[in-house]
Formats: structure tokens, C-alpha cells, sequence
């Protein structure tokens, strides 16, 4: 008979407190750059724009690179080059304060 290591029962089953995870999840990654690249106004911009290429959250947000060609928004076209070029086979770039400052891309004060 074999034993294990749960005292307690919950209904006709033993109850242990491990739980089964997942076998596997799909896991999303993405690079970081800092808001430091584009201006607070364009953010704004952004957030006022098209919703199916960005998601804001407090400090920043998730733009959808390839979704756009950013031509009413100027300033990202020089982001969505370098993302495009470093990161092909991806979709979103996130902008955070605390992200990467990328040498060669402009740089703005907040």
C-alpha cells in the first residue's frame, strides 16, 4: 500500500497542499526600452490613438510594433526600425521608465 503525505481529506479524495502546475506555459518575451525615447506627449498621443497597437499601465506601456507604420507618430519611427531590426519575429515593445537606453536612439526629458 502505498503512503502519502496528506493527513487530511476533502470529500472521498486526500487533500494535499500541492497543487498540479501547469505542464507547460507559454511565456512572453519582450524588450524593455525606457520612455526616455519618446515624449510624454506622445505617449498621450498613443493612448488617444489606435488601441489594437498599445496597452498603458501606470508606469508605461506595451506597443505593438508591427501593427503600424507610425506615420502619424514620427518620433517612434526611428524605434520601430531598431525593434524591427533586432527583433524580427516580434510584435510588442514595452516602454518603461526603468528600461533600456539605447545607444543612437533619440532621447527625451520627461
Amino acid at each position: 500500500m502505498k503512503k502519502t503525505s496528506t493527513n487530511t481529506t476533502r470529500g472521498s479524495r486526500p487533500y494535499s497542499s500541492r497543487r498540479k502546475r501547469p505542464q507547460k506555459l507559454w511565456e512572453m518575451t519582450i524588450p524593455v526600452l525606457s520612455t526616455a525615447h519618446i515624449k510624454e506627449t506622445t505617449l498621450d498621443a498613443l493612448a488617444a490613438g489606435s488601441p489594437e497597437r498599445l496597452a498603458l499601465y501606470p508606469e508605461g506601456a506595451f506597443v505593438r510594433i508591427q501593427a503600424g507604420k507610425f506615420a502619424d507618430i514620427p518620433e517612434l519611427l526611428p524605434i520601430a526600425a531598431w525593434f524591427r531590426k533586432h527583433y524580427p519575429e516580434e510584435h510588442w515593445l514595452r516602454l518603461d521608465p526603468d528600461g533600456d537606453v539605447i545607444k543612437g536612439l533619440p532621447t527625451f526629458e520627461w
